[in-house]
């Protein structure tokens, strides 16, 4: 999970980067963080934030999603002060909203740049000229914004960021890009004008390094919201201040099929419809999504169901157990069962540089078959409880030559 302070204390560093850089990645990097993290960790209803929230978030009652091995722990709630934590979460709530603000507008040279995205009025000097610049935008649940300019100055010089997802769209004046950055020229002349510019999004399915899918509709990550039950753990002094857990009505954890298809339904708000797969009994189920910034509980995460044709296919033919063995590789050809408890493997000698896992793919001795080892070290350890089983003959003490091929 991460908490509310690092939020805005990783938000604060990306936007001074951005002011001390001017690269666009870091306003997209303070952007997602805003408007899903951020909000996500919110209360919905406005009755609290969590002190700790989690991207997949089961549930709040205390542990991260109930967990029961951390039974003293009480973060993951909502909250309007956290007294039986610490306080410092909330206030730093009430700074990540102005940090954003704050670095929404820059300067670079007589241009001024729009570097976060989202309605407000700016007003500034440039050139010895005043201008006043009004957004007017949803952004980023809408994705149109509209720039009413007003100067004195003949010209004005405007850069727009284009967010990294934002690969088409449309503009009411010409433009040139650059570095991430869409350049217009204004006229002035006292004369409020306005630039008209509209991101054409596109429902995105991404995959992570632990091989599960998440959505996104332009700056926004989609969640899919867990009912909840409601309790209340604490009424404080002040009317409408309460300690808030919520429990999920069930469990039902999902999966993603191979390529699952996402589309935004029409009308009210965004709400955007997927086909996924109950986790126990690999039937599919029709759920909405929704930003995550809407939800109490939810799932942003979904693993990937396994392919039944790829499942089928036995992939242990195509190992090579000796890898390794030859030279100073130093490893052995077996089992590590159960959880690294025994190695059960051959053993050509239990001394020498060559032999400190106990196997040397070119010795063509044969000492026995051991029962503990390291694997892959430069020391030899271990080798307990020696066997070597015999049928009609009997060992030599010492090595005994073997024939691989046998």
């Amino acid at each position: 999970g991460y908490e509310y302070c690092s939020l805005q204390e990783l938000l604060h560093s990306y936007a001074e980067l951005l002011l001390k850089t001017g690269r666009p990645d870091f306003a997209d990097r303070v952007e997602r963080l805003f408007f899903n993290a951020a909000q996500g960790a919110r209360h919905p209803r406005g009755e609290g934030i969590a002190y700790l929230k989690s991207d997949n978030s089961y549930e709040m009652s205390g542990p991260l999603n109930g967990d029961p091995a951390h039974p003293t722990q009480c973060r993951y709630k909502y909250s309007p002060v956290h007294q039986d934590a610490a306080v410092c979460c909330v206030p730093n709530a009430g700074r990540i909203a102005p940090y954003y603000i704050q670095h929404m507008w820059l300067k670079h040279g007589n241009t001024l740049v729009a570097g976060l995205l989202g309605p407000c009025v700016v007003e500034t000097e440039l050139g010895g000229h005043r201008v006043r610049v009004e957004e007017r935008t949803e952004y980023p649940r809408g994705n149109t914004l509209e720039f009413r300019i007003t100067t004195q100055a003949p010209v004005v010089a405007l850069q727009v960021r284009r967010p990294a997802w934002a690969t088409r769209l449309e503009a009411s004046l010409p433009f040139v890009e650059k570095d991430g950055f869409l350049l217009f020229t204004v006229r002035g002349g006292g004369e409020p004008r306005t630039l008209t510019l509209e991101f054409k999004p596109e429902t995105l399915v991404h995959r992570d390094a632990r091989n599960e899918i998440h959505f996104t509709h332009g700056a926004l990550v989609l969640a899919h919201e867990l009912e909840a039950r409601e309790t209340v753990t604490k009424v404080h002094p002040v009317a409408g201040f309460r300690d808030l857990h919520y429990s999920p009505v069930a469990r039902l954890p999902l999966e993603s099929p191979q390529a699952p298809v996402v589309r935004q339904e029409s009308g009210g708000p965004l709400r955007f419809g997927v086909e996924l797969l109950d986790a126990g009994t690999g039937k599919p189920r029709r759920v909405t999504l929704r930003p995550m910034g809407e939800t109490l509980l939810r799932q942003v995460s979904f693993p990937i169901a396994p392919d039944p044709a790829e499942a089928a296919l036995d992939h242990t033919r195509e190992v090579n157990v000796f890898s390794g063995t030859d030279g100073t590789g130093h490893t052995f050809p077996g089992p590590c069962l159960p959880f690294g408890l025994v190695q059960p493997g051959p053993d050509n000698r239990d001394t020498g540089w060559d032999h400190t896992s106990g196997y040397q793919y070119r010795d063509p001795q044969l000492l026995g078959f051991s029962q503990t080892r390291l694997s892959g070290t430069g020391i030899s350890e271990l080798g307990d409880i020696l066997l070597l089983p015999s049928a009609g003959w009997k060992p030599e003490r010492g090595s005994t030559a073997y024939d691989k091929a046998s």
